[in-house]
């Protein structure tokens, strides 16, 4: 159940912690400079790895409350939506964001979850393990390190 408090009543524009939904702006540039959602596959997890980025980079979420998008709504996805592509998502998000004891945690909480899909999903990772170790180098150079990154609030 979703209980909705709005915590900035009297503010049109406020700072959020995470995209959920919703329509997303940015400059072109931006996009590009935090490299988008490459390296996801398929759907899933794409709102997560763009917070982190923003996050990372030291950029701010913003919530405009006065705008309005439609969307029209469908009866189900026009794609398939494979569950090793979000397990891989995770585990990517976790790989380029995360480190230590709380990486861990999180690696054995999907294993856990997932743990008859996670050979293949391991599998792709090390596969990819190129682009990923160049991504992290990348993720690293545009940090700002003067905000302080989720993880730090979570040991």
């Amino acid at each position: 159940v979703w209980k909705y408090i709005d915590l900035h009543p009297d503010e049109n524009i406020c700072e959020i912690e995470c995209i959920r939904g919703g329509a997303y702006v940015c400059s072109k540039s931006y996009w590009e400079y935090l490299h988008g959602l490459n390296g996801l596959i398929n759907y899933g997890l794409d709102e997560e790895l763009i917070t982190m980025k923003v996050i990372n980079n030291g950029g701010k979420l913003l919530l405009v409350k006065d705008w309005v998008v439609g969307h029209i709504y469908r009866s189900k996805f026009p794609y398939q939506v494979v569950n090793q592509d979000i397990i891989y998502n995770q585990l990517l998000i976790i790989e380029l964001f995360f480190y230590g004891e709380i990486k861990e945690k999180m690696q054995q909480r999907i294993h856990d979850t997932y743990h008859n899909l996670m050979e293949e999903c391991v599998q792709l990772l090390e596969d990819n393990k190129s682009w990923i170790e160049s991504e992290k180098e990348y993720m690293k150079s545009i940090k700002d390190y003067s905000r302080k990154f989720p993880q730090e609030s979570l040991t």
